[in-house]
């Protein structure tokens, strides 16, 4: 009986200590620390303050590039993450998912919308510089419109950003689209578009019913890195390095990690 608990302790070490994340820089993110990483308490409780209100798609990993993305759970029924702290049975729980190698987690939007949201897309070989000052352009744009209550931008946890731009009332998701493709319109003549063969894209994609973002302080299944906010003051400053990991460990953590 002892042994048989020693093996199984033996092998469940082992899975704690799996690689499932390599980061740009080379660094490997085991289970362990992404599970350590969504057990901090302000980022549990940011995070499903994005999750709450609708559906969620969760992307699983398993090793490195070996990743599934989930958009109903074990029954067949549509995620919904409604509770920070929970069950590890109950898939309405962050717990459930957080012990079930979930490494990103997508906030889902419905038939409508209380936000606008612009996915800042650049393509590989656009400088980083450069994608910074499309993203405040975008930004200082959508919060001039009447409609917009407060406008925020979000690092992606990849080569872009979101600008996510709360609603005063909400509207249809189709015709929210419609609004942005008009202000979008705006840059095309500087060469960004919403297409898909823009250097910059401005993609829609979020926005109709079905369609999903990196949630706020979720990690990236590729990159290691989190979807912070950024203060538009400070966003040509930024750099991707402030989004690893290790500078979120602190549970005292409110939101740019130079800000501890």
């Amino acid at each position: 009986m002892l042994k048989e608990l020693s093996d199984i302790s033996t092998l469940l070490r082992a899975e704690w200590n799996e690689p499932i994340i390599k980061t740009p820089d080379g660094q490997v993110l085991t289970k362990k620390d992404v599970y350590g990483f969504y057990n901090n308490p302000i980022i549990r409780k940011k995070l499903v303050s994005h999750l709450k209100d609708g559906r969620t798609i969760v992307v699983q990993s398993f090793a490195p590039g070996n990743n599934v993305l989930r958009r109903k759970d074990d029954h067949g029924r549509e995620i919904k993450i409604e509770k920070a702290y929970g069950s590890v049975f109950d898939p309405n729980s962050l717990d459930f998912w957080s012990e079930r190698r979930a490494t990103e987690f997508h906030r889902v939007l419905g038939k409508t919308t209380d936000v606008y949201v612009v996915d800042i897309d650049p393509k590989p070989h656009i400088d980083f510089e450069e994608t910074k000052r499309v993203t405040k352009q975008v930004a200082d744009a959508l919060s001039d419109l009447p409609e917009v209550k407060n406008t925020t931008v979000y690092y992606s946890g990849n080569r872009g950003f979101h600008v996510v731009s709360s609603l005063k009332k909400p509207m249809p998701t189709n015709k929210a689209r419609e609004n942005l493709k008009k202000v979008l319109s705006y840059f095309e003549p500087m060469g960004y578009s919403i297409h898909q063969d823009s250097p910059i894209r401005l993609d829609l994609a979020p926005m109709k019913n079905g369609g999903s973002y990196r949630a706020p302080y979720s990690l990236s299944a590729e990159t290691g890195l989190v979807s912070i906010p950024v203060p538009r003051n400070e966003l040509m400053e930024f750099e991707k390095n402030q989004a690893a990991m290790h500078h979120f460990t602190n549970p005292n953590l409110v939101f740019m990690p130079q800000r501890l």
